[in-house]
């Protein structure tokens, strides 16, 4: 179901199927993951940067590629001038199967050229991205203490 899921309600909605066998660690795990995705996508409401965390959780714990996808393109469209806007096009570009897609990032990405994101993925020098993963770890830190 997950690895189907192409919106946060169907995501969201796994956590009815496990609910009946939380006891089972596993399932324990993903509902744990599924509780932080929500609320991860819910700061996204106020703070676009959420999108791109509830995207990293749903591609790395919960299985759900298509919908990851969707959130860093949210992420990139939601209007923040972030300079990780460049690293969730980067995500995007990853998990999209098809070639047509691939293209149009691939034009999203070259608009974005001097991003350093964009030059170490070309395997070019890229001052300044130890900063930016620094900054963007502290950021995300912050989100996921958000109550």
């Amino acid at each position: 179901q997950l690895a189907q899921a192409q919106e946060l309600a169907d995501a969201l909605s796994a956590e009815r199927v496990l609910l009946p066998v939380e006891q089972d660690p596993s399932a324990a795990v993903l509902l744990g993951d599924l509780r932080r995705f929500g609320a991860l996508a819910e700061v996204g409401l106020t703070d676009p940067l959420g999108l791109f965390a509830a995207g990293e959780v749903a591609r790395e714990r919960l299985g759900a590629p298509v919908l990851s996808r969707g959130l860093y393109l949210a992420y990139a469209d939601s209007g923040s001038d972030d300079p990780w806007i460049s690293k969730a096009l980067l995500a995007a570009l990853a998990l999209t199967p098809d070639e047509g897609g691939r293209a149009w990032l691939r034009g999203r990405l070259e608009a974005r050229a001097g991003n350093p994101y964009v030059l170490a993925s070309r395997g070019e020098p890229a001052p300044g991205i130890e900063a930016l993963e620094e900054e963007l770890a502290r950021r995300l830190q912050e989100i996921v203490r958000t109550p």
